[in-house]
Formats: C-alpha cells, structure tokens, sequence
C-alpha cells in the first residue's frame, strides 16, 4: 500500500473517494484491536508498519489473524520510525495520532478509523478528548471529514473481551492475538500490556504462558499517569474490579 505520493493522482479522483466511506482498523495484532475487527466485519484491517522491537512478532500474530478470519490484512509500504521515540520505555508519545495519520494518507484514503482504547489505557492518547479531537485535526489536515471512533468505548478489555465470547468468538482465536512489548515468541510478562492482557484473559476463564508472573505489574497500572483528569481517575475503578477479581480468582485455583 503506498502512501499519497503520486502526483498522478487528480484532485477528481481524491474526490471521488472523499464521497465514499472507506473504513479501517488500526490492526495491530492485539487483542484489543481483534475485539475491533470482531466488531466491525466489513473495515478494512490496517497494519502501520514501525521500527519497535516488537513490529515483527505484532505483524506475524496480525497476519495469522487476518488469516483465521478470512479477511485481506493491509500494511503500509513505509516504515514508521517510532523507535527514537521512546528512548526510555516501550510507551510512545502521540503514537495514535501518528499511526492515525499514516492511515489516512493511504491509497485508500480512509476516512473513518477505528482504533481500540478501552478503559485500561490511561494514556492521553487514548483518551475521549483525543478521540474527538484527532477527528477535528485530520479533517482540517485533509480537507475533507474523518471520522476518528474508538471500537472498545467505555468499555475494560476484560467486558469486551467477554461481550466477543458472548455472541461466539473463538478462544483459540483470542489467544493467537499478541499484546506484549518484547519481542520474544512466548509474552514477556514483564510489562504493562501482558499485565492487562492477563488480568482480561483471567477475568474470561482463559490462560497462557508467560516468561515471567504478570501479577507483578500490578503497581504500574496503580500508578498510571494521571494527567487525564477526573474522569479517567474515575474510569480506573472497573479496571481495577478485574483487576482484583481476577487475582482472586487465580488464588481460588490454586
């Protein structure tokens, strides 16, 4: 897929598709992003491709699961430097908003994107106000309306995941999904993401192996950035009811 660089392009033909609704998932291979592309059968799956450690294990676990569901995964043809970005930690500030970018400037021209933020992402870039206002900035950026939602709002990873189960979602297929920012075969467990996929994972009967003890992270979502406001301070406490329910229901196994 490459990105709107022809010259030979007309400004009729970039009308043209203006006027249609082309939509797409930002599809990363995730489990949030899987919960989206359940959601929403007819978008288009979008891979952004970056330089992180963890691209190539994102894209082989995102092309397994275009696979399984049938459906044509699509991956940019540039690269996205993201790397230098995050010199300190595997979170990348306006990460969204550049993936975002990337995807409206496709051949395809989307103009309604779908990215997968539930209420376990305490991070600015994930958060209502971004949501709205990427929507204005594009559309401004482009000269025409895009349509920015998010596929999973209001919503914890671990009550989407069991709304998917509910209406007959594979479990196999959940976990082929792949939300880890190590690059290794097996989830690290050792960071903030398998942390939140194990407490959704546990929270819906389901289990995997992990390098390391995901119950270890737990301080890092207590101490989650807390720049968002009020409402998103509010918004942690049904995270952390799963998060304490499913500690409890690992300790009733044991």
């Amino acid at each position: 897929m490459e990105l709107l660089t022809d010259p030979s392009l007309s400004a009729a033909l970039l009308r043209a598709r203006a006027d249609r609704v082309r939509e797409a998932i930002l599809f990363s291979g995730g489990l949030d992003s899987l919960l989206a592309a359940l959601r929403y059968p007819k978008a288009d799956l979008l891979f952004v491709c970056t330089d992180v450690a963890y691209a190539a294990a994102d894209l082989r676990a995102a092309r397994e699961l275009a696979l399984r569901l049938s459906r044509t995964l699509y991956e940019t043809a540039v690269v996205m430097p993201l790397r230098a970005l995050a010199p300190m930690g595997p979170v990348i500030p306006n990460r969204n908003l550049m993936l975002l970018a990337a995807a409206t400037a496709t051949a395809k021209a989307y103009n309604r994107v779908y990215l997968a933020c539930p209420l376990d992402d305490l991070v600015p870039d994930c958060s209502p106000r971004f949501i709205r206002e990427s929507s204005r900035v594009l559309s401004a950026s482009l000269g025409k309306v895009v349509t920015v939602s998010n596929a999973l709002a209001g919503e914890t990873k671990a009550s989407a995941l069991r709304k998917a189960l509910k209406k007959g979602a594979c479990r196999q297929l959940i976990l082929l999904s792949r939300s880890c920012y190590a690059a290794g075969q097996v989830p690290c467990g050792a960071c903030s993401a398998c942390f939140k996929r194990w407490v959704a994972l546990e929270r819906n009967s389901l289990t995997e192996t992990y390098d390391d003890d995901p119950r270890k992270m737990l301080g890092l979502l207590l101490s989650a950035p807390g720049s968002l406001g009020l409402g998103a301070a509010l918004a942690r406490l049904p995270v952390l009811l799963d998060v304490l329910r499913a500690l409890q229901a690992r300790g009733a196994r044991k």
